[in-house]
């Protein structure tokens, strides 16, 4: 894998992330309250490998050069508004405006698909697009996600094999929302999420055994009769069988 078409590519994932601020500015809206995601979880190959690169939530990459990335991107309230006026055309135009001022490269962007759609429940776009990098045909699907934040799913693929698992993996993301309590009752900890925010397994966390009430009588002795059993309850273990986490956002 060339190293600076992969470093590349990973700067095509990074140019449509910002591009939810490219619209005319409007007047700010009120702000929605919108549950906080604890968790994205997203399906990935067992032939990807995690990778640490800057400026992404989580990156695996495939020995082929073939990747899955995420970027979270913190939101204004007029956000909510630009989301909804994102275009083919813009995302088209940014990729090209990206490439030649970031690269000095001039490429040709093949625009395949531009859909919008709800993801769990959250409004989201899909545009799935092609190009020629270092003579090397790259496929790429980029899913947006507009949340609590914007999160940015780019599936890449260079060798034109991946397209259809990355299509069917697409239509499982989850987003894992912080619980809140029932009404009436007392709030407890959320269950761990199958992968922490950054795409890396969370821990497996099992509840500490609490202390045992003693079985040792006591050895004041009791003025009643010996055969009387004491009316004074034992102590009872305190969370017994719940493990006590706090899930980092």
């Amino acid at each position: 894998m060339n190293i600076s078409r992969m470093s590349l590519i990973g700067g095509v994932c990074l140019l449509c992330t910002a591009l939810t601020g490219c619209t005319q500015q409007a007047a700010q809206p009120t702000p929605t309250p919108t549950p906080r995601v604890v968790d994205v979880r997203v399906g990935i190959p067992e032939e990807f490998t995690k990778e640490e690169v800057e400026g992404f939530t989580f990156y695996y990459a495939a020995s082929d050069g073939s990747s899955i990335s995420l970027n979270t991107q913190a939101k204004s309230p007029l956000e909510d508004t630009t989301f909804q006026e994102v275009t083919q055309e813009m995302l088209h135009n940014t990729l090209v405006e990206g490439f030649e001022s970031n690269y000095g490269m001039q490429v040709e962007i093949t625009d395949h698909a531009f859909t919008r759609e709800t993801i769990d429940s959250y409004p989201a776009y899909q545009y799935t697009f092609g190009y020629t990098l270092n003579d090397i045909p790259v496929e790429q699907i980029i899913v947006s996600i507009n949340a609590d934040q914007i999160y940015t799913l780019t599936y890449t693929d260079t060798t034109g094999e991946w397209m259809d698992t990355f299509q069917s993996t697409i239509a499982q993301i989850e987003l894992v929302l912080e619980e809140a309590p029932a009404p009436g009752s007392s709030a407890s900890p959320a269950p761990s999420a199958s992968s922490a925010p950054d795409g890396s397994a969370a821990p497996e966390e099992s509840a500490e055994p609490s202390q045992q009430p003693s079985e040792q009588p006591s050895e004041e002795p009791s003025e009643q009769p010996s055969e009387q059993p004491s009316e004074q309850p034992s102590q009872q273990p305190d969370g017994e069988g719940e493990a006590q986490s706090s899930p980092e956002a």
